[in-house]
């Protein structure tokens, strides 16, 4: 199928304790530009629209990067107060069509 690159675009509140993580297909000519959601733990749904798929988070990156035991090892940073800022004013600008 070959490689797959998706972005996290925003979250959805499914029931008290369960939540879905809604994605942004950037890489797959067939799936460019659409979105979809993964749950964010290996529990595929038990009925409904995805039974059966496994759509979760965990079991991605347990596929793509086996050895991963930490955010650290999947490149997840911590950014410092003036890169917030920045990410921020960026994101804000983009909205209305500006530049920092």
């Amino acid at each position: 199928m070959g490689e797959i690159r998706v972005i996290g675009v925003d979250t959805k509140k499914l029931t008290k304790t369960k939540v879905v993580l809604i994605v942004k297909f950037l890489k797959a000519k067939s799936l460019k530009d659409s979105t979809m959601q993964m749950y964010c733990t290996s529990l595929e749904p038990i009925r409904g629209l995805n039974q059966g798929a496994d759509l979760s988070i965990l079991t991605s990156i347990k596929y793509a990067l086996p050895q991963a035991k930490s955010w650290n090892d999947i490149g997840v940073r911590v950014m410092s107060a003036t890169d917030i800022t920045r990410a921020m004013l960026a994101d804000f600008n983009s909205m209305k069509g500006g530049s920092v």
